[in-house]
């Protein structure tokens, strides 16, 4: 079931200046190349952003504080966007202090945009991807992630396509004008070719 919050925008997203990565609960991503271990390390950097921006709002857990303004509420299921899928994650949640209505996490906010995946199902239909291929042409992500990933479906993919090419009609207007002015140009570039060659023949025979 859905739970509909009122929720408050915050600050931005908190970047610290280090991140400690846990280089044993990467071993079978580091088994399949860079780009996994990557992937593995990103996905642990995000988490540690996420609590970054959970300590901006309500600060450190366990020592309270009497001015905060904000209260940690646990966490929920959620997914954030990771080269053109959605991939599962626990997010957090936080509430005002006097329990008013939910804020958002500006990390969480960040990750979990689905910005991306429209853009990239745009660019992929107008490079002819079709959407029964479109799995097959995104980047790998490493076989633990891509078992858990979603939204590369048929129909995930033309709904994000139907809904970019809505936000972006000038765009797709201007390349369609675009394509039709190169073929038109390169017709007209080969009939006048053709005609030139016509009229050599006819002269050479005329001599």
């Amino acid at each position: 079931m859905k739970k509909n919050y009122q929720t408050k925008t915050t600050a931005a997203m908190i970047v610290p200046d280090s991140v400690a990565i846990a280089m044993a609960d990467l071993a079978q991503e580091l088994r399949e190349g860079l780009l996994a271990l990557a992937v593995g390390t990103g996905l642990q950097v995000m988490d540690v952003l996420l609590e970054e921006s959970v300590i901006a709002l309500a600060g450190p857990k366990g020592r309270h504080d009497p001015d905060r303004v904000a209260v940690r509420h646990g966490h929920e299921e959620g997914s954030v966007t990771l080269g053109g899928r959605r991939v599962p994650v626990r997010r957090p949640r936080v509430r005002s202090a006097d329990g008013a209505c939910e804020l958002s996490v500006p990390a969480y906010e960040h990750f979990s945009s689905t910005e991306v995946l429209s853009r990239l199902a745009l660019e992929k239909m107008l490079a002819k991807l079709s959407t029964r291929r479109y799995k097959s042409g995104l980047e790998p992500v490493g076989e633990r992630v891509e078992a858990r990933a979603s939204s590369m479906s048929r129909s995930a993919v033309s709904r994000r396509f139907a809904s970019a090419r809505r936000a972006r009609p000038l765009c797709l207007s201007g390349c369609r004008i675009t394509l039709w002015r190169s073929t038109m140009s390169s017709r007209v570039s080969i009939r006048s070719r053709s005609a030139t060659r016509v009229g050599s023949a006819v002269n050479s025979i005329r001599t």
